[in-house]
């Protein structure tokens, strides 16, 4: 019944059914696209209900860009997360996920 967020730099990449941490949350994904930027590469990652995640990755680590098609696992330590109001619909029900939940709620 919330939005929960998590800033794109705070998420970690890993090879689909790695072990996640202990305390960790996560996510199975799909990557769809990348950008390096030099520093850091971005990338859009499709999650299984649909919507697109952006996620940023210094380019300070050992190993390549991960190429689209890729399945992955995004996770994250749980203080990196936070919540929005989601909004409703007429009906009461939850809003469905939009492109950019952030701009949909405004």
């Amino acid at each position: 019944r919330v939005w929960l967020g998590v800033r794109p730099e705070k998420v970690r990449l890993a090879a689909a059914g790695e072990p996640v941490p202990a305390g960790w949350n996560s996510v199975e994904a799909v990557v769809t696209d990348s950008c390096y930027a030099g520093v850091s590469t971005e990338y859009l990652l499709r999650a299984p209900w649909g919507q697109e995640l952006s996620v940023f990755s210094a380019n300070a680590h050992v190993g390549g860009l991960v190429s689209p098609g890729t399945a992955v696992t995004a996770r994250w330590l749980p203080e990196n997360s936070f919540v929005l109001d989601r909004p409703t619909g007429p009906d009461g029900e939850p809003a469905r996920p939009a492109a950019d939940p952030l701009r949909a709620a405004s």
